[in-house]
């Protein structure tokens, strides 16, 4: 995962702490540089960014699209996906959800398990015009995806 230093203005909130071993938890939501382009939501454990999605939000539209999850190898199999893509999708309440293209059978396996099917448009990406145009401004360094 990228390890770039927290930049001003994200903002912080706090997580339940439903970890084993008492460890803290906390949810980084890392805005996007653009008004509809993909921001980032992080979730540390005792400080260390263990999981991470990439999240394009359009408020006009009510479209979201998760453009990537990453969970740290050693914290696979934790809860930490389920828990960062929960937290996405709490960003967007009523929203219609899609995801960008699904590789390999473990991610499948991902969101079959979590109940996000076909019918939220698991891989096929649906992002709106605002999302598009958004995209079209922001430095090339700056896309996640």
């Amino acid at each position: 995962m990228r390890r770039e230093p927290t930049p001003p203005g994200v903002v912080r909130a706090g997580w339940p702490n439903r970890c084993s071993a008492g460890a803290g938890v906390e949810l980084v939501a890392v805005p996007p540089v653009v008004e509809h382009a993909p921001g980032r939501l992080e979730l540390h454990l005792d400080g260390r960014a263990v999981a991470e999605v990439d999240v394009s939000l359009c408020e006009v539209c009510r479209v979201g699209v998760i453009e990537h999850v990453r969970v740290e190898p050693t914290f696979r199999r934790r809860g930490f996906g389920r828990r960062v893509v929960a937290a996405a999708l709490a960003c967007g309440p009523g929203y219609r959800w899609s995801t960008t293209e699904i590789n390999g059978g473990n991610a499948q396996r991902f969101w079959e398990e979590i109940g996000f099917t076909s019918a939220h448009r698991a891989g096929v990406p649906g992002w709106c015009e605002h999302m598009r145009a958004a995209r079209q401004r922001m430095p090339s360094a700056c896309l996640f995806g």
